[in-house]
Parts: C-alpha cells; structure tokens; sequence
C-alpha cells in the first residue's frame, strides 16, 4: 500500500461490520502535477492472507466526504475543515473529485476519471478517435506540424505511433510526438516521440515510429510532420470530423463546422517543439492529415 492512501466510501455501516473487498475507494498515487486518481475495490488494496476487512480498521484512513451540489471550488479548503486527498462528491452530477492542495483560497481539486478497467491490449494498434476518414489523400504540406487532440480514461504504455500510407512519397519520411494538454492546446516538451523519424516511401504499409513511455489519463495532443520532395498519400482524417471542434472548440462555423487539426510551422529536421502555452496555431479545415494511431506496449 506504500504511496496510495483510501480515500472515500467506506460504506454507512457500523465499524464492526465485515467488508467484502467490493466496496470503492478513492486511490491517489503520486503528488502534485502527477498525481493519478481512480476508484477501486478495497480487496485490491488488502493482502488476502491478512483475513477479512473490518470497516473500523479503515476509520483513521478515511477522510470525510464533502458533499456538494456543485463542484469543489478554491475556497473549499483548509479552513473548511479540508485536507489533501479529501474527497468530494458533487450530488446533482455524480462526479467524484480528491483535493490535491488545500491552501486558503487556493485549494486544488482535480476530477476523478470513471473507472472502466484496462481496456487496452498489448500489442493492438488504436485510431486516437473514432474519425470519419477517407483513403488515399495526400499528404497537406511539409514542414507543418499537425496536432490533433484525443482522451484516454486510463495510463496507457506505448510501443508506436503510427500512420497508414497508401502510396509511399519520394524521400518522404514522417516523426510523431504525443504531448499533454492545458487549456485545450498542447503544452510542454512531448510525452513519448519518435525523434528520428520513420520513412513512409513503401506503398500499402505502415509507417511505425518507435516510442517509449507512458501517457494518460486525461486529455492529449498527438503530432506529426512529414518531409519530401514527393509527400504520400494517407488514411486522412475527412473533412467532416467533428471531433476535434468538439472537444475544443473552433474560431467560427463553416457549413459542416469541421477542423482536421491545428497547425504550426515546424521543419522537419528541427526537434519536435516544446510549448510553452500563447503559441499562434492554425485550424486546418480539409483532408490531408493522417489519421494518428498509437501501439500498446
């Protein structure tokens, strides 16, 4: 149990009142920035051969749920009675949340993710979206780096990210990056990156850029730019994904209120940027920008 603490919903029972191990609790792991929240049974967190779990046994680890009618708020801190990995529970909406700071005025509270297991399988590829696509576009431009923002309820180790070339381009080549995100723009130095860079001159194969790392939960941001004096064709997002505008937002309504990507000047020889949040992106609003994948670990 070194570093995860219980947090929430022993059950309204009496203290002599054996568990099952079924009942949820609130498990942080890590502090601050990287802290990682999630509900779980408490027999994931007790060593079988200890016997059965007394609700008492966890009293002294449990601190008092808040109950709201609205989310947590900076002001629900420390001089409310609040202590970090307190947990809250908005009433009206059912969204749990854990306190990662509870300075006066200034208290930190971050969302928990609903729990649905690990539902990523070792060695399967994955679209970053359910994307509306078309086959064989070309390639928009080169030197541009296209970044498109995706979800993960849960931390995902990788092997790849990957893009489906149809027809290889001459002395083409692709590198990808996956960064984090604040405020619905990317934000940082990458998460996992394939810096070398991986060819896409071969026709009908996958271009499969090596990476290392994990990513996850939350929101993300995959990124990719080519180079070639002839760019290929690709599995393209269509221009009538709504996702991304979905998920962030748009400048204006064209007629079907799409955008493919944001966009950023960035040559290809160059490192993959680091970000450091006001930079000036453009929002791409037609074909040409490879569907992103990434590989399980």
């Amino acid at each position: 149990m070194s570093g995860i603490l219980p947090a929430v919903r022993v059950p309204d029972l009496g203290l002599a009142t054996t568990l099952t191990g079924a009942e949820q609790v609130l498990l942080v792991q890590g502090s601050g920035a990287a802290a990682v929240a999630r509900r779980a049974p408490i027999g994931d967190l007790v060593d079988a051969a200890a016997g059965p779990i007394v609700a008492a046994q966890l009293a002294s680890q449990v601190a008092p749920t808040l109950l709201l009618t609205r989310d947590p708020l900076p002001t629900d801190d420390s001089a409310a009675g609040i202590q970090v990995f307190s947990p809250a529970l908005n009433t009206n909406t059912g969204r749990w949340f854990v306190c990662l700071g509870a300075a006066v005025g200034a208290a930190v509270w971050r969302m928990v993710p609903f729990d649905l297991g690990a539902t990523h399988i070792s060695g399967l590829t994955y679209p970053i979206d359910d994307i509306v696509h078309v086959t064989n576009i070309a390639v928009t431009a080169p030197d541009v780096l296209f970044l498109n923002v995706f979800e993960l309820h849960e931390r995902v180790l990788l092997s790849a990210l990957v893009q489906r070339i149809f027809t290889g381009g001459t002395g083409s080549a692709v590198k990808q990056a996956i960064w984090a995100d604040a405020g619905g723009r990317p934000i940082g130095a990458p998460l996992v990156q394939d810096a070398v860079g991986v060819a896409t001159t071969a026709s009908n194969a996958q271009a499969v850029g090596p990476v290392a790392g994990g990513i996850g939960p939350g929101r993300l941001w995959y990124g990719a730019k080519h180079t070639g004096s002839v760019l290929p064709f690709a599995l393209s997002i269509g221009s009538t994904y709504h996702g991304q505008a979905r998920r962030i937002g748009r400048a204006g309504i064209l007629a079907n209120n799409t955008m493919t990507a944001l966009s950023i000047a960035s040559a290809y020889a160059a490192a993959m940027p680091t970000f450091a949040g006001g930079e000036a992106f453009g929002e791409h609003v037609t074909g040409g920008v490879a569907v992103p994948h990434f590989t399980v670990a």
